[in-house]
């Protein structure tokens, strides 16, 4: 993506803008949507506001709510934060990984690592938002979901190669996603005593636990 006269313009290769606001409105709609995703990406959730979207994307306010509203417009920039986030994290070819205890070691690292911390804040927000926003709800339960099923797919395929026993990867994966989020709380609230080091420890030793090593 560039920027273009304090706009946000898509290129294809040959140069040529393309999904500009003065293009058809799938063009539009696309370049609201993407000026979202970058604004929640760079600021969060709370920071990001209406007009800091129509700024960046060079649009009126109008027109964005010609084609969203600000609700729909949040719910599905978040959504694709969160998708491309934790597709980072965990990719879907990690379940038919030959090595799934490289897969997990790796997953739990880059977890607490700091470069994602912006998307765990943003996480925690939407968290706190999701009270009241329907939308919300949806965006968040589906990108958990998706994950979940991920890390399940990942710890069966262990059990299936005979790497670790987990009678019930799909608790195992639920309970280990929840500590992972308390810890990630604790770890950017700034608490006392959690490092990112005593957190990929914590995160591990429950790993263990769950799914102890084949004999």
């Amino acid at each position: 993506m560039t920027r273009r006269g304090g706009r946000l313009a898509a290129e294809s290769s040959s140069g040529a803008v393309t999904g500009s606001p003065s293009s058809d409105g799938g063009g539009a709609r696309a370049v609201i949507l993407q000026a979202a995703v970058q604004l929640l990406r760079e600021r969060g959730f709370v920071a990001t506001r209406t007009r800091d979207v129509t700024a960046l994307a060079g649009l009126s306010t109008g027109l964005l709510n010609h084609y969203f509203t600000w609700q729909a417009l949040r719910a599905a920039a978040l959504q694709q934060v969160l998708a491309e986030g934790l597709d980072e994290l965990l990719p879907e070819a990690a379940a038919t990984h030959p090595d799934p205890r490289l897969i997990l070691d790796t997953l739990v690292e880059a977890a607490f690592a700091e470069s994602a911390d912006p998307l765990w804040r943003l996480w925690i927000e939407a968290i706190e938002a999701a009270p009241t926003d329907s939308a919300i709800v949806q965006a968040i339960s589906d990108a958990s979901s998706g994950f979940a099923n991920r890390l399940t797919a990942c710890l069966s395929r262990g059990v299936e190669l005979g790497v670790w026993r987990c009678p019930d990867p799909a608790g195992s994966a639920f309970r280990l996603m929840a500590l992972h989020d308390g810890l990630v709380g604790m770890l950017l609230t700034g608490m006392p005593g959690i490092t990112r080091a005593v957190a990929v420890t914590h995160m591990r030793t429950s790993f263990s636990l769950e799914c102890p090593l084949s004999s």
